[in-house]
C-alpha cells in the first residue's frame, strides 16, 4: 500500500509541475510565435528547456496542429530546429510532410510546403502525355512503339524496354512510400526507391515530382531519369522496343545516366 501512495503522490506532483510547465511555455508561445514565424530576438535568453519545448510547439503548429503520431514530429526534428535556430540566416531543415524551415532575419519560418496529392495515369501506346503537376508544357512524356534492331542513345531521360515483356496497361505515378524496384545489373535484387534517389543526390524538395513507370502487375520498370528495371530490359531476342522519353527539366543538373 505505500509503495502505490508513493505513485499516486508523485503522479500528482507530475501532474501538477506538467500543468505549471504548460502554462508558461503557452505564454512563451504568445510571445515568441508570430504569423507562423518563431521569433528569435530573446529565444537564446531562455533555458534549454523552454527553448526546445517552444520548437516543438512551433513544429506542432507548422504541422497543422496534428498529433505526434499522425506527423511522425520526433525528437531529432526538435533538435534540427534547435541547430537551425543557432545557425545562421539562410540554413534550412525539414519537417515531416515536405515541409522546409530556413532560418531569416533572426526567426525561423516556412520556406516552402509542398504537398503533392497521389496520382497515377494510364499511358496509351503511342501517345504524348503530359504530367499532371507541371505547368510547362515542355514537360511531357512521349511513349513510341518501334521495331528492333534500333541505334539506342544512352540518355538518362529515355528508356527503351522489350514491349513483349511488359504486362499492360502500363501507368506513370509519382512515388509512394515503401517503393521498391529491381534495377539493372543488381541481379534480381530490389533497392528501395528512396534509397537510390538519395544515392543519386536528388535534393529531398525534388524526390516527389520524379515519376515512377508502373505495369499492370504493379512492377516499377522505370525511375524515370535515373534507373530501369531488369524486368523488361531489351536484348538480342527483342522485337519491339517501347521508347519512353520525358522531356523535364528536374533532372538537368542530375543525369546520372542508367
Amino acid at each position: 500500500p505505500s509503495i502505490l501512495n508513493t505513485l499516486e503522490q508523485l503522479g500528482i506532483i507530475y501532474y501538477d509541475t506538467r500543468e505549471w510547465i504548460k502554462g508558461i511555455i503557452d505564454k512563451l508561445e504568445k510571445q515568441f510565435l508570430i504569423d507562423n514565424r518563431l521569433l528569435l530576438d530573446e529565444f537564446f535568453d531562455l533555458p534549454i528547456a523552454p527553448q526546445r519545448l517552444l520548437l516543438y510547439r512551433f513544429a506542432e503548429h507548422i504541422l497543422d496542429g496534428e498529433k505526434e503520431e499522425n506527423t511522425n514530429l520526433s525528437f531529432k526534428n526538435v533538435e534540427a530546429l534547435y541547430n537551425l535556430a543557432y545557425g545562421n540566416d539562410g540554413m534550412q531543415t525539414y519537417l515531416p510532410k515536405n515541409i522546409i524551415i530556413c532560418k531569416e532575419n533572426n526567426a525561423l519560418q516556412v520556406l516552402e510546403k509542398i504537398i503533392i496529392e497521389d496520382w497515377q495515369l494510364t499511358l496509351e501506346i503511342p501517345s504524348i502525355i503530359k504530367l499532371p503537376y507541371f505547368s510547362d508544357s515542355s514537360d511531357k512524356l512521349i511513349i513510341e512503339l518501334l521495331d528492333a534492331p534500333l541505334e539506342i542513345e544512352f540518355i538518362s531521360n529515355i528508356a527503351y524496354l522489350d514491349y513483349d515483356k511488359i504486362s499492360l496497361p502500363l501507368y506513370i505515378r509519382n512515388r509512394r512510400k515503401g517503393d521498391k524496384m529491381m534495377p539493372y545489373g543488381m541481379q534480381g535484387h530490389h533497392r528501395k526507391i528512396k534509397n537510390i534517389l538519395i544515392d543519386a543526390h536528388i535534393p529531398k524538395t525534388q524526390r516527389d515530382y520524379i515519376p515512377l513507370l508502373i505495369d499492370n502487375d504493379t512492377n516499377i520498370l522505370w525511375l524515370l531519369g535515373l534507373r530501369i528495371s531488369e524486368l523488361a530490359c531489351i536484348d538480342k531476342n527483342t522485337k519491339r522496343i517501347l521508347k519512353i522519353t520525358w522531356e523535364s527539366d528536374i533532372l538537368n543538373n542530375y543525369r546520372k545516366g542508367f
